[in-house]
């Protein structure tokens, strides 16, 4: 289990004893010696686990904790206090915190504490990745079902193209698209949608690209000479 950690607290000590004990289990470590520095470099990198000294110069353990929840929401943050105090644990865990650890530190606590931390933010990461596919997949089902009202029963593929192919921008963003229909065996048409300004050499490498993605698929090789192409210039 590998993660990415940033370390704060002002004692270089334990920074030191920190950066060994965590690297020794696999993690990468980085630190900070105050609140200041603290919040660069939450700004610049990614990190799965914090581990915050409430008290450090600049901005404290808490105030490091709420950058954080507007800043990197899913990194995890573990809070350590040199002074047990109830007020500051429940801000800690009303702000998020993931643990809240009293000094004098013992080694296998704070082992635990990141691996279990490292784990949360794994499935928690996950869990927002399997939503936003859910909501993917749902907002394309719904855009499926409207392309099959809007096309209805025809049966001429002209009447066709224009949905599917207006559908396909809510989908994927795209500045061009090209529909490849064959007629019969040695005839086809190639419709392309650009935008204004699209180079004809696109066009044509689109064309040409279509042509052999259908020769790599189909027992009846076609050439670029049977096929005509029609361009539409959208916005």
């Amino acid at each position: 289990m590998f993660g990415n950690i940033l370390v704060i607290d002002d004692e270089e000590d334990i920074r030191r004893v920190f950066t060994a004990l965590l690297e020794r289990e696999g993690y990468s470590v980085v630190t900070a010696a105050d609140g200041y520095e603290a919040i660069e470099k939450i700004g610049s990198e990614y990190f799965n686990l914090a581990i915050v000294d409430i008290n450090i110069p600049g901005p404290d353990g808490i105030e490091i904790l709420k950058y954080r929840k507007d800043t990197s929401e899913d990194t995890e943050v573990i809070i350590v206090s040199g002074y047990a105090s109830l007020n500051t644990a429940i801000e800690a865990m009303r702000q998020k915190a993931y643990d809240y650890i009293v000094k004098p530190l013992d080694i296998q606590t704070i082992s635990d504490a990141v691996r279990r931390g490292i784990e949360k933010h794994r499935r928690s990461v996950e869990t927002k990745q399997l939503l936003a596919q859910l909501e993917q997949r749902t907002f394309e089902l719904a855009v499926l079902f409207e392309m099959r009202d809007s096309i209805g029963y025809t049966l001429d593929y002209r009447d066709l193209v224009e949905p599917i192919m207006s559908s396909l921008h809510k989908i994927v963003d795209h500045d061009l698209s090209a529909f490849l229909f064959m007629i019969n065996d040695d005839r086809g048409e190639l419709t392309v949608w650009v935008d204004h300004g699209t180079p004809v050499d696109v066009i044509g490498q689109v064309k040409s690209s279509l042509i052999g993605a259908f020769n790599s698929i189909s027992a009846n090789n076609i050439s670029e000479n049977m096929v005509s192409i029609y361009v539409s210039e959208t916005d």
